[in-house]
């Protein structure tokens, strides 16, 4: 598979998260990982706060394969919550799920399946460098040793 590969900044089809960014994609050795980048809404408000369900999973886009978050780093599972303290602050998080096949090309990255704009939801993020979407380019791929 992709084994000890990181994509930065991956592309993806749309989102369903004003806020929130992938800022890298790891297949580590058991584990696919996901971090983040969470700010605050440009309305921030003294009690702006962000949490992650315990029922998140990954869905390889286009199938019924769907692979549940087994770990997380830097975010409280709900219904703990993480204030940002001003409207400047941002929160570094990872997300770690079941490594999806080979053959994977994109990803959902489901919160909430039918959680509206409260929920962060990601749709057709690349699993390759090589799978640019015209409104979202990025897509760095680097091979560890």
């Amino acid at each position: 598979m992709r084994k000890n590969s990181i994509i930065l900044k991956p592309t993806y089809k749309y989102k369903l998260a004003d806020r929130i960014e992938i800022s890298m994609i790891e297949f580590e050795a058991e584990q696919l990982r996901i971090d983040f980048i969470a700010k605050p809404d440009l309305l921030y408000d003294y009690a702006w706060w962000i949490n992650i369900e315990y029922r998140t999973f990954i869905q390889v886009t286009g199938t019924k394969i769907r692979l549940p978050m087994c770990e997380v780093a830097n975010i409280p599972l709900a219904p703990n919550k993480y204030y940002f303290e001003t409207k400047d602050s941002e929160l570094k998080y990872s997300l770690y799920f079941i490594l999806p096949p080979s053959s994977a090309k994109r990803i959902d990255i489901i919160e909430k399946e039918w959680g509206g704009n409260n929920s962060f939801n990601f749709y057709g993020v690349a699993l390759s460098d090589s799978l640019p979407h015209p409104l979202f380019e990025g897509g760095v791929k680097l091979e560890l040793n």
